[in-house]
């Protein structure tokens, strides 16, 4: 019962703070101002064009629909004409870049710069929130954990902020002449060896301090890295502009792992900072009753929480 009651208190004090850390900053408001907007990728539309996959996800009582990057700047037009027909709009764009943005050789890196700027004037004609990015993955050859941190921001102490070029504010700079962000991914340890939790993801938008620059906050990611839902939502909050969701275990539909599932501490981090992007389903998929019942899962612990 001790134990117990020494976690209450330590997980109060944490919640405590960074409540008051965001109010501080003027960054979260009253609680309860948070809206669940709810995606999908295309994977759980169904086939057929984009009309009828626009279509199927109003049929599937979703809010939104997000997109591929792969091939978007050659078919953008498709998308935007069927966003505009269904009434549902395009959340994020989900990679579809070349190269890696900390490539150990300059080639790739720029191969990376050039596409995603592509990416993002696409992006824009779709009224997309912004395009998801993962710095490397492991099997690329990347920089060092340091070089890397400098190439993406410019310094790696807050003494020589100002002395250093940085990817992401050139990209930012650009992201925000077409309306989307740039939305930083942090992934498990399986997948990456860079940026695994969203404090880090945070941190790295703090430092680059580009209002293109955002970052995005994936659950399934979170189950193997993050020790609370709850206070990794609070620590990355002010910059957290989509979110990802999938079953704990298996990566398929919510739902599917049984009780695992259970979204509803950052579902209740997501609320009281006012969070209104999406919550967008990058699982596996289901039949039709099991994906309408993820989605009916989603909004009945959305409103628990």
């Amino acid at each position: 019962m001790e134990f117990n009651r020494r976690q209450f208190v330590a997980a109060a004090t944490l919640g405590g703070i960074l409540s008051s850390t965001l109010k501080a900053e003027n960054t979260a408001p009253p609680s309860g101002a948070g809206k669940l907007t709810l995606s999908a990728q295309p994977g759980h539309l169904g086939g057929g064009d984009w009309m009828k996959k626009f279509a199927r996800a109003r049929e599937l009582g979703l809010d939104a629909v997000e997109v591929g990057g792969g091939g978007l700047p050659e078919h953008y037009k498709e998308i935007r004409d069927a966003s505009k027909a269904s009434g549902l709009p395009v959340t994020a764009v989900c990679a579809g870049f070349q190269g890696w943005a900390i490539a150990a050789d300059p080639k790739v890196r720029q191969q990376f710069e050039d596409s995603m700027k592509r990416l993002l004037e696409a992006a824009g004609e779709i009224g997309s929130s912004g395009v998801i990015y993962v710095p490397a993955f492991h099997g690329q050859a990347a920089m060092p954990d340091l070089e890397a941190r400098k190439h993406l921001t410019g310094f790696t102490r807050w003494d020589r902020k100002d002395e250093g070029q940085s990817i992401l504010k050139t990209l930012g700079n650009f992201a925000k002449e077409h309306k989307p962000r740039l939305l930083l991914e942090p992934l498990n340890r399986d997948e990456t060896y860079f940026i695994r939790t969203v404090a880090e993801g945070a941190s790295i938008c703090r430092d680059v301090d580009n209002e293109g620059c955002a970052m995005m906050a994936d659950l399934w990611h979170m189950t193997w890295e993050e020790t609370s839902d709850y206070a990794a939502i609070l620590s990355g909050a002010r910059w957290i502009h989509h979110v990802h969701i999938a079953s704990r275990r298996q990566r398929a539909l919510p739902g599917t792992d049984g009780d695992a599932d259970n979204y509803t501490q950052g579902f209740k981090a997501l609320k009281e900072v006012g969070y209104t992007g999406a919550v967008s389903f990058e699982c596996r998929g289901g039949d039709e009753a099991k994906t309408k019942a993820a989605i009916a899962l989603v909004r009945k612990q959305w409103a628990e929480a």
